[in-house]
């Protein structure tokens, strides 16, 4: 399992973002379905906090970490969500 891990990983870092990313109206198509200001989702080896404009709102796109070298875990609290980087 580690050796195809590695050479996952090897694979893709040599792949351009818009193709191991998903799309812009692939996120817009599911946040539009469900009706949802927020999407959590899993790794697309690109970590982040995404802002968007949907239909003329403000969204939020969040993509949790990939654990191969480092994980992530989404802290939320009332006020606010933090994506947070941790070692694997």
């Amino acid at each position: 399992a580690y050796w195809m891990r590695k050479k996952s990983m090897q694979h893709n870092q040599g792949i351009p973002e818009h193709i191991t990313d998903v799309t812009q109206s692939a996120v817009n198509a599911c946040m539009n379905q469900h009706q949802v200001d927020i999407l959590i989702h899993g790794h697309t080896h690109r970590p982040a906090q995404h802002k968007l404009e949907i239909n003329g709102k403000v969204c939020t796109r969040i993509v949790l970490g990939d654990w191969y070298e480092q994980g992530s875990v989404l802290k939320c609290t009332p006020s606010a969500m933090q994506l947070e980087t941790i070692s694997a």
